[in-house]
């Protein structure tokens, strides 16, 4: 059966995987109610009315448009419903896997790649973030978009493939923030890469168009608010001073509770309505920060080189599925997946240039976040990615012991 239509099979066979796994175990919510941990619901429902972000009867800027908006308009079109959600999500996500197999065959071989894909098809964190009523599944299709039109303007080398890598990177930034920074890193590197003038000029071309894509929605929120917001209001500043107070480690416990109920910056802040809120936080994290540059600096390390990449969740009552179960899922997958996966970046790294750009995004991506929290979901758009390159360190293994394969 030729690889195509094993990729077929696969991400059908993946894509029933989600919405069975979401119908068979849909989140929590009141009966009669969509769950919405993250408030996309409410701003999803306001684009399908009036095609407006609007929330609690206010615009917002609590959340990065992309997502509100596809969300919205699945809504107008499908209703507003659980199975609108749960579909949307799973085609992003399996969307994902296709383009990553397209994109990645031809440097890490056609095997790797079908084996990545049929090891994202059951991924469980991706199974489990598709049933949820949160953006996860459209960021996964950002991280594999965004890296393939860098590597498609790294093979045309053309000002037009420049732009829309560009433009790719900016619609990822409104996605989520985080996916801006590769705009930056993506055009460096091309520009490092290409070592002339005309290579430079395609860099910042590649820039420019970024930053046209990305400047409506800060422009709009200043219209609005009547001052900056570059990304959200989604609570970054809060928990950038949150976690400089209190100890990684105990967040989401009653003992951070009690720490930051004894924190009168911290219960200043909570007295201030949201936009205004970030700010503060942000300002006083930053006064904390200049006190202590070198704690900081620590912490950050820490954050970007060692706690990103846990394999287990911390001990913690997730409001679902037990603690041990989680152990388990996690030791079954991410056990094997992220170590192989950063052994297989490095491997590729000696050897394809094409890895540089993935490369690129896990930094770009990874150091926002290092900087503020870091979690083991936030590494979920990174996993397309790990996914691919622990199947091409298997790949190599194989290759190693006389099976055929490897790069085409």
């Amino acid at each position: 059966m030729r690889a195509p239509t094993l990729l077929f099979v696969v991400l059908a066979a993946g894509f029933a995987a989600r919405v069975g796994y979401g119908l068979a175990r849909p989140p929590q919510a009141p009966a009669g109610a969509l769950a919405d941990p993250d408030g996309y619901v409410a701003l999803a429902t306001s684009v399908s009315r009036d095609w407006t972000l609007t929330r609690d009867g206010k615009l917002s800027a609590s959340r990065e448009p992309v997502y509100p908006v596809l969300l919205g308009t699945a809504f107008k079109l499908f209703g507003r419903r659980y199975a609108t959600i749960l579909v949307l999500n799973a085609l992003a996500n399996v969307a994902a896997i296709g383009l990553l197999f397209f994109t990645a065959r031809r440097f890490v071989g056609e095997r790797a790649a079908l084996g990545a894909a049929a090891v994202a098809a059951f991924y469980p964190a991706f199974l489990y973030y598709c049933g949820q009523c949160m953006r996860e599944a459209v960021m996964s299709l950002a991280s594999v978009a965004v890296v393939a039109m860098a590597l498609k303007a790294e093979q045309r080398k053309t000002l037009g493939w420049a732009a829309a890598a560009g433009a790719a990177a900016g619609f990822g930034g409104l996605v989520n923030t985080t996916f801006a920074p590769f705009a930056a890193f993506g055009a460096a590197l091309h520009a490092v890469l290409g070592r002339s003038r005309a290579a430079l000029l395609r860099a910042v071309v590649w820039g420019f168009a970024a930053f046209v894509v990305y400047l409506p929605w800060p422009l709009r929120n200043i219209a609005v608010f009547h001052q900056p917001i570059i990304g959200s209001t989604a609570g970054a500043g809060s928990t950038f001073y949150t976690y400089l107070v209190v100890p990684q480690e105990i967040g989401g416990t009653p003992k951070q509770a009690e720490i930051m109920g004894a924190d009168p910056i911290y219960l200043k802040g909570q007295e201030l309505e949201s936009v205004a809120q970030e700010r503060y936080f942000w300002r006083e994290g930053v006064k904390r920060v200049r006190a202590a540059p070198g704690a900081f600096l620590r912490l950050v390390a820490w954050r970007f080189f060692i706690d990103e990449w846990r394999i287990l969740p911390r001990d913690r009552d997730y409001g679902g599925p037990s603690y041990r179960l989680l152990r388990r899922v996690s030791l079954l997958s991410d056990g094997w997946i992220v170590p192989l996966g950063l052994i297989g970046l490095a491997l590729a790294l000696a050897r394809l240039r094409e890895a540089l750009y993935p490369a690129a995004f896990v930094v770009a991506f990874i150091l926002p976040y290092a900087m503020v929290f870091s979690m083991i979901r936030y590494r979920f758009a990174l996993m397309p990615w790990l996914i691919l390159f622990a199947a091409f360190t298997l790949d190599r293994a194989a290759a190693a012991l006389g099976w055929k394969g490897g790069p085409a």
